[in-house]
């Protein structure tokens, strides 16, 4: 058998060198990461998207509301708002006095609003204690800890201004009676002047 007759091995793709294959492994490997980085990209984006619906993320919610600072605000309004209102009105006699129970009694709710629902980590807020790491039940308590705190202070400042810029006789002017009642009955709680003697009443036996 002669050389002729060998039969060399055919070739049917293109001979390539090493450096070029190195090349186009290279080639592979980046295009297979920047898929995988747009996928992870595309993936932050919606979880972020997600996240951002709600101003208040990991809390709990019923429909759009949360629920801790819902509640919060709902303790404060029907216990301090309503019960301020229902002493002031029956119980408060002087004109100062009522100046600086009012005055309190809205500026801390006010505060108490802005503690409870502002959604950065402001000082004395929900969101503050939160990022602090207190769960939902005392970031409720300690809202309504800096609304109380509020009402106190303020008391304390507009008590002082008013007795310091007011007359004493216009701060300690008796006037109740006057609220809700069209009469001058003054047997409610509160409503009898130090210096007056109480009518009398059918339950005195």
């Amino acid at each position: 058998m002669g050389i002729d007759d060998v039969e060399l091995p055919q070739f049917t793709e293109p001979l390539v060198s090493r450096s070029e294959q190195a090349n186009k492994s290279d080639t592979q490997d980046t295009t297979t990461t920047t898929e995988q980085d747009d996928n992870d990209s595309s993936t932050a984006c919606l979880s972020s998207s997600s996240s951002s619906d709600k101003w208040y993320p990991d809390e709990w919610y019923i429909w759009h509301f949360p629920v801790a600072r819902n509640l919060t605000s709902a303790f404060w309004i029907y216990n301090i708002v309503w019960g301020g209102i229902d002493f002031i009105l029956d119980y408060v006699c002087t004109t100062g006095l009522r100046a600086t129970f009012w005055s309190a009694l809205w500026v801390s709710t006010a505060f108490t609003a802005y503690s409870v629902y502002a959604w950065k980590p402001l000082p004395m807020t929900f969101t503050f204690a939160k990022q602090s790491g207190l769960n939902q039940f005392w970031c409720m308590n300690y809202a309504m800890y800096q609304g109380a705190l509020a009402g106190i202070a303020f008391f304390v400042i507009f008590f002082s201004s008013l007795t310091y810029y007011v007359p004493v006789e216009d701060f300690w002017d008796w006037n109740c009676g006057g609220w809700l009642d069209s009469s001058d009955d003054s047997s409610k709680g509160g409503g009898i002047r130090p210096d007056e003697t109480p009518s009398p009443s059918l339950f005195d036996f």
